[in-house]
């Protein structure tokens, strides 16, 4: 079976965490595309400093074959201070490059391995022509940090359709698990309600019972007109015993709303799979 190869994007991605503190440019010409002897780096790395800029370069070579083809790379030394490769594991040896020029070996799983650090390399003189090249070409908002063109931007999307699939099924199963509490949260919440109306019921049954009639919720009204009838001859304890059911009712259905609410807003949107 066939290896997939490992795609340049990815392992410029990895490069990027190590210079996450410093400008990150890709695809990153000497000059303008009218010059004949114009060279394009596959990654640049700028130090965000006055004093003492840094300009790493980096080559990435997913193949032995365009590596040993390649014999352009030499013309980025002069418009870098360090310049390196990277590429899969194994596939360039230190040997096979000058000892000034650093090079990375980087695993399937994202592991990356200095092989050899780059020799910093002083320049007179910062590079006019790329730094312009950059100013009118590169500070764009639509350029992608990771891809040449849109081709490659494409095939990189359809590679990675697995693995977006599989964080799909994973998220859809985690939020129909949560969906599944919340649902059961809320009938439990309702069940609660019920209770807590009946209850009510009740309370106003005996308050009517003992001449007291009262509309829904007006609770409040009704035990205040019990209270000042126990002067008249009601047992003061039936008064205290349904002045605590009421307030427990009362302290239970604005905790019940609340949850209730509360509830609601957690209900999480079905994520869409594509």
């Amino acid at each position: 079976m066939a290896t997939t190869p490992m795609r340049a994007d990815l392992i410029l991605r990895i490069l990027q965490q190590r210079h996450r503190r410093d400008l990150w440019l890709t695809e990153v010409k000497d000059g303008p595309s009218t010059l004949a002897q114009t060279s394009r780096l596959d990654a640049l790395a700028i130090k965000k400093s006055w004093t003492q800029p840094r300009f790493v370069g980096y080559e990435v070579k997913i193949s032995r074959s365009d590596f040993l083809r390649d014999d352009k790379w030499v013309t980025y030394l002069p418009v870098t201070h360090q310049f390196s490769f990277a590429c899969p594991w194994d596939l360039i040896q230190p040997d096979e490059l000058p000892p000034e020029v650093g090079l990375y070996w980087v695993r399937e799983d994202g592991g990356l391995k200095q092989v050899r650090r780059p020799t910093l390399r002083p320049m007179t003189t910062l590079p006019t022509h790329l730094l312009y090249y950059l100013v009118l070409s590169r500070l764009s908002p639509d350029h992608h940090p990771f891809f040449t063109h849109q081709r490659e931007q494409a095939v990189a999307y359809v590679s990675d359709r697995p693995e977006r699939q599989e964080l799909g099924r994973i998220v859809g199963s985690r939020m129909s698990e949560e969906l599944s509490a919340l649902e059961h949260r809320k009938r439990m919440l309702e069940n609660r309600i019920d209770a807590t109306r009946y209850a009510y019921d009740q309370l106003c049954h005996t308050l009517e019972e003992a001449g007291l009639p009262m509309n829904e919720w007006e609770l409040k009204v009704a035990l205040a007109s019990l209270q000042v009838g126990a002067t008249t001859g009601i047992d003061p304890s039936t008064v205290q015993r349904l002045r605590t059911a009421a307030q427990h009712i009362l302290d239970e259905t604005d905790r019940l709303q609340a949850l209730t609410q509360e509830g609601t807003q957690d209900v999480p949107t079905t994520p869409t799979h594509r």
